[in-house]
């Protein structure tokens, strides 16, 4: 799926995922994933595995909010404002284990 954004009639442009029909060609697995009000499994990037319970900020337009991943999961709260603003970062700061 391309990320592409295209021009419009107008000039202005569209992006591809702000389609909801997009959504139909996300995997089963990413959709299940991204349910409302579900908390949201978070796994390193570097293939570690699900990250441990730890304090994460969600960082907006708005300000900077704090929320907690639990069991691995992240408080859905914090998954909500990631869905609904495009803008939005999730922040994690990372410790060495000792």
């Amino acid at each position: 799926m391309s990320n592409q954004a295209k021009p419009l009639k107008d000039g202005s442009m569209e992006s591809k995922t702000d389609k909801p029909n997009d959504w139909s060609k996300l995997s089963p697995a990413v959709v299940e994933a991204l349910k409302r009000g579900e908390p949201l499994y978070v796994v390193d990037a570097l293939g570690n595995g699900v990250v441990p319970d730890s304090p994460v900020t969600v960082v907006t337009d708005k300000g900077e909010f704090q929320y907690n991943i639990t069991n691995g999961r992240l408080d859905p709260a914090a998954v909500e404002i990631l869905l609904n603003d495009s803008n939005a970062v999730l922040l994690r700061r990372w410790r060495p284990q000792r």
